[in-house]
């Protein structure tokens, strides 16, 4: 028996991606709340190919729920840094 990984959604096992990227976004990985939404969001699903049924509500919860979870983590990594920019210095990303 093979393991399933995040490839599964990419090679059309899309119960067992679910599966497993709700298991890390209901643990704060925005990556998989993403990946999440992408195999309930019918322009992904259509654009992959795929013969599963969309869901326009559950897409656009997961997508939420990824915005969400993105800033908290980037909110988190920007409070570490000190306030300000050394010397004014500004720079762009």
């Amino acid at each position: 028996m093979r393991h399933a990984d995040a490839a599964d959604h990419e090679d059309g096992d899309v119960s067992v991606a679910r599966s497993l990227y709700d298991y890390a976004a209901a643990r704060g990985w925005a990556q998989a709340a993403l990946a999440l939404a992408f195999t309930y969001d019918p322009n992904e699903l259509q654009r992959r190919g795929g013969t599963v049924t969309g869901d326009l509500v559950k897409a656009r919860a997961c997508y939420i729920k990824a915005r969400e979870l993105m800033d908290a983590t980037v909110a988190f990594y920007l409070s570490r840094l000190p306030s300000g920019s050394p010397g004014g210095r500004e720079e762009k990303c």
